[in-house]
C-alpha cells in the first residue's frame, strides 16, 4: 500500500496559510511557537497542530482555516484539533512519531494551575462524615400535574386539564 503524506499548511498571523513540504519527516518541521494544519487525504481528516507557545491568534486563524480547508477538500473530511504534547496515536503515526520539544521540558505546561482537590466535606470511602444525616424528612404535599402544572385535588387520578395520567 503506498502512503499519501499529508499536506502541511503553515497558519500565518494575516489569517494565510502557507504550504510546507519536507523531505523528511513532518515531525522535524512542527515548531512549538506555531499553528499548522495537516491534510490527510488517505484517513479523511484535516488536523489542527497547535503548538504550546503558540498565540491566541494565531490558534483563532487556524481553527478558521481548517474549516474552510475542510470545505476545499470535502465535508466528509473531519476536523481534529490536537495540541502539542497532548496528540493521539493516529496524529503521531501520520508525522512519524513525537516532535522534538515533546518530553525535553523546554515548553510549558499546557495545564498551568494545579487541579482542585476533593471538598473537605464530602465523605469518601470509609471515612466518617461531617454532616449527620437527615433521618426524617416532612414533606408537604402540594399535588399538581407534572404534565400541565395544574394543580389537583387529593386522591385525583386524571389531570382535568390535560387529561394525562398523574401518579
Amino acid at each position: 500500500m503506498i502512503r499519501i503524506l499529508p499536506q502541511v499548511f503553515l497558519v500565518n498571523p494575516d489569517g494565510t496559510t502557507t504550504e510546507l513540504s519536507s523531505d523528511g519527516l513532518i515531525k522535524d518541521i512542527l515548531k512549538t511557537e506555531e499553528c499548522y494544519v495537516l491534510v490527510a487525504d488517505d484517513v479523511r481528516k484535516v488536523f489542527l497542530w497547535k503548538g504550546l507557545k503558540s498565540s491566541v491568534r494565531s490558534k483563532f486563524i487556524g481553527a478558521k482555516r481548517s474549516q474552510e480547508i475542510r470545505g476545499q477538500v470535502g465535508m466528509h473530511y473531519a476536523v481534529i484539533p490536537l495540541d502539542e504534547a497532548d496528540e493521539n496515536k493516529e496524529f503521531l503515526k501520520l508525522i512519524g512519531g513525537k516532535t522534538k520539544n515533546d518530553g525535553d521540558g523546554n515548553f510549558p505546561s499546557p495545564y498551568i494551575f494545579k487541579p482542585p482537590g476533593p471538598p473537605d466535606d464530602l465523605a469518601l470511602g470509609g471515612e466518617p462524615q461531617a454532616k449527620p444525616l437527615i433521618t426524617e424528612q416532612v414533606l408537604e404535599y402540594d399535588p399538581h400535574c407534572k404534565y400541565c402544572g395544574s394543580n389537583l385535588s387529593e386522591g385525583q387520578s386524571i389531570c382535568h386539564v390535560c387529561k394525562n395520567k398523574v401518579d
